[in-house]
């Protein structure tokens, strides 16, 4: 049964390569995810580590929980699973469907759609009847 585990306030620079690192020290890491804002590209200062053994999630856990890290002491425990929400536009933040990875080097280019444009009106105009003299 594989553990998912939440760590929490990594300093911004941290990438999953960095995360991987810290946890291997304790066991197999199978992957690892870092959260970006998907506007700015930039860390959330939390992520995700996936292990394969649940025993050795626990080490992890209890010997990470509150260290320091790069000027930073970490929360880490495991994750919890989100409950669905039953508003269908509600974003899940469960890592299967998390915000892009610090493995994305941009946010998402926003899809543009055409629209059809009105032809532009002749520039030249049929002129307007002429106006009678006045009194007649």
């Amino acid at each position: 049964m594989m553990m998912n585990i939440y760590v929490g306030n990594l300093p911004y620079n941290t990438t999953a390569d960095d995360l991987a690192k810290l946890f291997e020290a304790f066991g197999a890491v199978n992957k690892t995810i870092v959260i970006v804002d998907p506007q700015t590209g930039k860390s959330r200062g939390f992520g995700f580590v996936e292990m394969p053994d649940p025993k050795e999630g626990r080490q992890a856990i209890e010997e990470l929980a509150g260290k320091v890290y790069n000027g930073r002491h970490l929360t880490i425990n495991e994750a919890r699973k989100v409950r669905k929400k039953s508003d269908s536009s509600a974003r899940s933040s469960t890592p299967g469907n998390s915000p892009p990875a610090m493995t994305t080097s941009k946010p998402p280019t926003p899809v543009i759609t055409a629209t059809e444009v009105p032809k532009p009106r002749s520039h030249n105009p049929t002129p307007p009847p002429p106006v009678p003299p006045a009194g007649s």
